[in-house]
Parts: C-alpha cells; structure tokens; sequence
C-alpha cells in the first residue's frame, strides 16, 4: 500500500489525517519533544523512587522472608 500505485480511483480522494486525528496528534508530539528537549522536570520527579529502588537492590541489602532463602534442597 505504501510502496504500489494506486489500483482504485475512491482512494485517491483518502486524507493522510483528520483533523480530530491532527488535535489528538499536536498535544502528543509537543510532549514528546519537550521531553527530549528538557527532560530535567521528569527526571527530578523520578529520581527519589529509582534512588529507593537502588538501594533495595544493592547486593546484601535484600531481606528475605523467612523460609524463602535459596538454601538449595529440601530437608
């Protein structure tokens, strides 16, 4: 479809976009941009939860339940 000729003539007359598509679309790609162009509100935002996460899984720091340690087999 991309690539090939048109094979009917009613889709020649297809839009690319409506313009409900283009308002739901123009919202998404600013958000997008502004993102990558300044991503340092987001980042500040995230940065306490993956510092927690960072530190849960730091080697010898995880605190196994009872029982569920990997001690091998059964007894």
């Amino acid at each position: 479809m991309i690539y090939n000729p048109f094979t009917q003539q009613d889709n020649e007359k297809l839009t690319d976009l409506t313009p409900r598509e283009i308002a739901v679309l123009v919202p998404l790609l600013v958000c997008i941009l502004w993102i990558g162009i300044y991503p340092k509100p987001m980042l500040r935002r995230m940065e306490p939860t993956a510092r927690a996460l960072i530190e849960q899984l730091k080697p010898g720091t995880v605190q196994l339940p009872p029982g569920a340690g990997g001690g091998g087999g059964q007894q």
